[in-house]
């Protein structure tokens, strides 16, 4: 981690990401591109997350 940066990961709050989709095309209109999205995200999470870190 670059140095002055410090990690808040327990603080109680909520985090989210954002992005915006290639030229702004309408990939994630339909369900099923939404919840693969989804599901991919949380394997990360759980993935990157410590025994302390609470996942749901």
């Amino acid at each position: 981690m670059p140095v002055g940066l410090e990690r808040r990961q327990q603080t109680g709050q909520f985090h989210f990401i954002t992005f915006s989709c290639y030229h702004r095309l309408s990939f994630l209109k339909d369900p099923e591109p939404k919840n693969i999205l989804e599901q991919v995200i949380e394997k990360t999470r759980h993935s990157h997350s410590s025994p302390s870190t609470p996942t749901s």
